[in-house]
């Protein structure tokens, strides 16, 4: 993060601290206007504290966009999963998404992120089997997934384990992408306005210490690099491949 992202988040912060301080002078001033309380003012307090909601939520919204375009922290899908999402608007949603390791590390379920020896960044899985990442992402096309590993506690945890998106078991393919092991996935479009719930399922987690790998306590599952989403784009088949199923046929 830079300085001026850096100072930008400490505005906003700022910022919302002197709103919700005038939210409740003016609540306070509200209230003291209305006595005796009546029907109808009961029922504009809750209409003002509906539009302060909302704008509370906005704020914390554009905090998580400062930190990172691609990035939506836990408390704001939180907030989100309330019914909110429709009121945010489709603006708030990305058409292509990359979280790295130090926006993973903010999120439930993931160790603060580490560095190798190659100044390779990234994140373990811990403490819960199931790796679950929620994503403000544009479906309105298909969108192709890409988580890529840098390592996993226990051999074949990665082969193993099974990929969710809102829900639904999705398929995946494993590969290599010349510098990282990855899973490579379609995310399917939708109409709806709502935040990808992205649950990616382990048979478990480990210490290293009880796999006799060192003394390090913590359960941990895998090792992210990053994930990240974009327009898919569906492969094509190679001139070898297509030669190759002709030769078949022909000597079948």
């Amino acid at each position: 993060m830079t300085m001026n992202e850096a100072n930008l988040i400490e505005d906003v912060k700022r910022y919302q601290s002197l709103y919700e301080q005038e939210v409740d002078l003016f609540k306070g001033r509200f209230m003291g206007k209305l006595q005796p309380a009546s029907a109808e003012s009961d029922s504009f307090i809750d209409e003002l504290s509906q539009v302060f909601a909302d704008q509370s939520i906005r704020l914390k919204v554009l905090e998580a966009a400062v930190r990172s375009e691609l990035f939506v922290n836990q408390e704001i899908i939180e907030l989100l999963k309330q019914n909110k999402s429709a009121q945010l608007g489709a603006q708030y949603f990305q058409n292509t998404l990359s979280l790295k390791a130090n926006d993973l590390e903010a999120l439930e379920g993931f160790a603060p992120a580490e560095t190798n020896e190659e100044g390779v960044s990234y994140c373990w899985s811990i403490d819960n089997p199931e790796i679950r990442v929620p994503l403000l992402l544009d479906r309105s096309n298909n969108k192709a997934l890409k988580v890529r590993f840098v390592g996993e506690v226990k051999p074949e945890l990665i082969s193993s384990m099974q990929l969710w998106v809102d829900g639904i078991q999705t398929q995946f393919d494993l590969g290599f992408d010349g510098e990282f092991n990855c899973l490579t996935a379609c995310i399917s479009e939708s109409s709806a306005s709502q935040v990808t719930q992205v649950v990616m399922k382990l048979q478990g987690v480990y210490s290293p210490e009880e796999l006799s790998q060192g003394g390090d306590k913590r359960k941990l599952g895998i090792a992210i690099e990053s994930i990240s989403a974009d327009d898919w784009v569906a492969p094509k088949v190679s001139l070898v491949r297509r030669v190759g199923r002709r030769v078949k046929r022909v000597f079948a």
